[in-house]
């Protein structure tokens, strides 16, 4: 049986992210839950780093459990000037979310993390990792 489900949610930047950090990122959720397996769209409304372009969600809800990989479909990140560049010719990393519900808070509470590899002089690989929490309850129309 498939349900769909809206649920709105905050990311918070890691220390990786420096000036950055402790920012955050306000997302929307639709997700259709298939038993344990949910897959869904990701839109982020607003803060820092938002990108225009939607995110796929893939994963499981298992128990309190929550485990799920969010996909841009462009590749969004910061220059050394501090701007955000966006290289629509690439898919985004996989970004890595993991949570509990907490069921006082009525939400869920987790770590999220992604690794993008860059490559130095088109040569040498470079993996840089990223981190930070996030947070998602249900959306209330």
């Amino acid at each position: 049986m498939n349900k769909n489900e809206k649920w709105t949610g905050t990311i918070i930047y890691g220390k990786e992210y420096k000036v950055h950090q402790n920012k955050e990122l306000y997302f929307d959720l639709d997700l259709i839950r298939d038993n344990e397996k949910i897959t869904g769209t990701a839109i982020d409304i607003g803060g820092e780093g938002a990108s225009p372009d939607p995110a796929t969600i893939k994963g499981t809800i298992v128990g309190e459990k929550i485990s799920f990989i969010k996909q841009y479909a462009s590749l969004h990140s910061y220059n050394i000037k501090g701007e955000t560049t966006i290289d629509k010719s690439r898919k985004g990393p996989e970004i890595n979310y993991t949570g509990i519900y907490d069921e006082n808070e009525k939400r869920y509470n987790g770590h999220w993390k992604m690794t993008v590899t860059f490559k130095i002089l088109w040569l040498i690989p470079l993996n840089l990792s990223a981190s930070g929490t996030w947070t998602m309850k249900r959306k209330i129309n």
